[in-house]
């Protein structure tokens, strides 16, 4: 039941994210929006999936069309149609996909993006009111501790428009652990969200590296004139696999081991892109990884309540260690 509500809850992202990249004026193929979909972080991106995701729009808006480009269906919104209840015509299962994302969207609430999400779910109202479901009873996703950026109206909107532009900048950031300001020089490649955080990726040059800057910690940010600089490749995969949580460093090999009173809650779940999991004999799961050894992947395997056991390298097990003696 949790697996179905999961995968209607998944589709009706999908599609509402599909609709508006219609909307912009666009057209795209299937392989088109499968790319996209992919390099927005979706899970399921097959092309029957997708298939699917243009039809149920179809029944929304029959202004979708599409021409022929060689062999591929080139879809498009004929005359920029605009979402309305006259147009739409949704089976149940798809009323009970959007009752669902109107939930999830509540987690967004405080951050730049709140205007544009008060206006996607006031359509959403006209396609699934809330007679018969009740607010608090809605799928939601608690982001306990998520900062509210209310105060930071301005900061998430220039750091898009600086890294679309491809434009150096600078910054005073706050070190916590010091309480010290420090100013950067870097180049920026984007932003993701972690853990109720947004973060800025950037190129730091005086090091040669990348690095994650939560968007909090940065004040006077402006633009910055750097000719000698060249301007660094972003390489998506690359990071990824430098990345743990929100922190970025050198990837090592590590093998951890699970205990069989532990491995159903661990067998189905993705912690990073480079796991391998494999069940052994005595019912324990081998978990191995490439990851940087940084704070958050300390706090994970603390978080685990001594269920995951480390099996090498000794710099980690040092690591875990020493969290310990500091947190008692």
């Amino acid at each position: 039941m949790k697996s179905s509500e999961n995968e209607k809850a998944e589709q009706a992202k999908r599609v509402l994210f599909i609709y508006k990249k219609f909307l912009s004026g666009n057209n795209f193929t299937v392989n088109d929006l499968i790319n996209i979909l992919k390099d927005e972080g979706f899970i399921n991106t097959s092309e029957r999936s997708i298939q699917r995701d243009i039809s149920i729009i179809r029944k929304m808006d029959e202004s979708l069309q599409f021409d022929h480009e060689g062999h591929a269906k080139k879809w498009s919104l004929s005359g920029f149609a605009k979402l309305s209840t006259t147009n739409l015509k949704l089976k149940e299962e798809e009323l009970l996909s959007f009752y669902m994302l109107k939930g999830y969207l509540k987690n967004f609430k405080g951050t730049v993006i709140e205007d544009d999400i008060k206006a996607i779910t006031k359509k959403l109202e006209e396609l699934a009111p809330g007679e018969g479901i009740h607010d608090e009873l809605l799928i939601t996703e608690e982001n306990f501790g998520q900062y509210d950026y209310s105060s930071h109206p301005n900061i998430l909107i220039d750091l898009i428009k600086y890294a679309n532009e491809k434009t150096w900048i600078k910054f005073d950031y706050l070190r916590y652990k010091d309480d010290r300001i420090k100013n950067y020089t870097v180049f920026p490649h984007g932003i993701f969200h972690y853990s109720g955080i947004f973060y800025l990726i950037a190129y730091y040059p005086i090091k040669k590296i990348l690095r994650n800057y939560a968007i909090q910690k940065i004040s006077n940010l402006e633009e910055s004139y750097e000719p000698h600089n060249r301007i660094p490749k972003f390489d998506e995969e690359d990071f990824e696999k430098h990345n743990f949580g929100a922190h970025y460093g050198d990837p090592v090999d590590i093998e951890l081991r699970i205990p069989p009173e532990a491995a159903k809650f661990y067998e189905h779940r993705i912690w990073h892109i480079s796991q391998k999991l494999r069940t052994q004999k005595d019912g324990s799961l081998k978990l191995t990884m490439t990851v940087p050894i940084v704070s958050e992947l300390v706090e994970w395997i603390l978080s685990a309540n001594h269920k995951i056991e480390i099996i090498s390298p000794q710099r980690l097990k040092d690591a875990v260690n020493e969290a310990l003696k500091t947190n008692t």
